[in-house]
């Protein structure tokens, strides 16, 4: 009898387990409007298998115009629009990497977006030794 009951114990235990991983990784998901340290605005949606951000608008004061592209045919172009997250997939619990583009700069580099919880994303990215991130705050 008392090996039954550790038995149920068990199972109980694994599959409240199993619930609270479940549903810690379905909370995971970085699509909606997100709004960066130095006030713009990007859109992360789903494109394709991945999520992929896009500007929605730039942050107050910084220019309307992609000026640090490294093609000079798109140094004119707005930065509405922009692809600023690229390709981003799975890669861990509230995870997701691929590619950045940094309107400061002009470079696209490895990155990704940390799920801290609901209303806050991190985004990392390195360009060789050099390292960086800043938190997004959700709009909706």
């Amino acid at each position: 009898m008392k090996a039954n009951r550790g038995a149920y114990a068990a199972a109980f235990l694994a599959t409240a387990l199993a619930q609270i991983i479940v549903a810690d990784t379905s909370l995971a998901d970085p699509r909606g409007l997100w709004r960066t340290q130095d006030g713009a605005t990007v859109r992360v949606a789903s494109c394709g298998g991945a999520i992929c951000g896009t500007m929605v608008s730039p942050a107050p004061g910084k220019s309307n115009t992609d000026v640090d592209n490294p093609d000079p045919d798109k140094r004119q172009r707005s930065v509405v629009g922009v692809e600023v997250m690229i390709s981003m997939t799975p890669n861990g619990p509230n995870k997701w990497s691929g590619r950045l583009y940094s309107l400061a700069g002009g470079q696209t580099v490895n990155g990704s977006i940390v799920e801290v919880d609901d209303r806050t994303i991190r985004v990392e990215g390195c360009a060789g030794p050099l390292c960086g991130s800043q938190f997004m705050t959700r709009i909706r």
